[in-house]
């Protein structure tokens, strides 16, 4: 069964792999523009599950939705942090953005929109 498999098949099953996981891609996106309205409750949903995950460490302060569109949001984390050998460094406040995919019913972090460490605020 082995003789038959080549590189030029492999190229192929390559490429043909990359096809549909390229054209997947491109679908979530155009599925989240067209049902628009239709996913605003399964985004809802996964977003709060997104906030009790992200959230769910000791060292989170809190979470809040800053804004929304379509399959996109921005959340603000206000969060303490230590380094690896378990000193505090400080309060930080990041904003992250978020894209919401159909496909798996989930938000996914994007991007860190800002990020700034909060001075003056006490240590807890």
């Amino acid at each position: 069964m082995l003789e038959w498999v080549g590189a030029r098949e492999l190229l192929l099953g390559a490429a043909a792999l990359g096809l549909v996981v390229g054209l997947g891609w491109a679908s979530e996106g155009r599925v989240c523009e067209q049902l628009g309205d239709n996913l605003a409750s399964e985004r809802e949903a996964a977003l709060l599950e997104y906030f009790d995950d992200r959230c769910s460490s000791d060292h989170c302060q809190s979470i809040e939705l800053v804004s929304s569109s379509g399959c996109r949001a921005k959340v603000r984390v206000i969060e303490r942090r230590v380094d690896r050998h378990g000193d505090e460094i400080g309060v930080f406040r990041s904003d992250e953005g978020l894209e919401f995919s159909p496909v798996l019913d989930r938000w996914r972090k994007r991007e860190i929109v800002d990020q700034k460490q909060l001075l003056g605020l006490p240590a807890f």
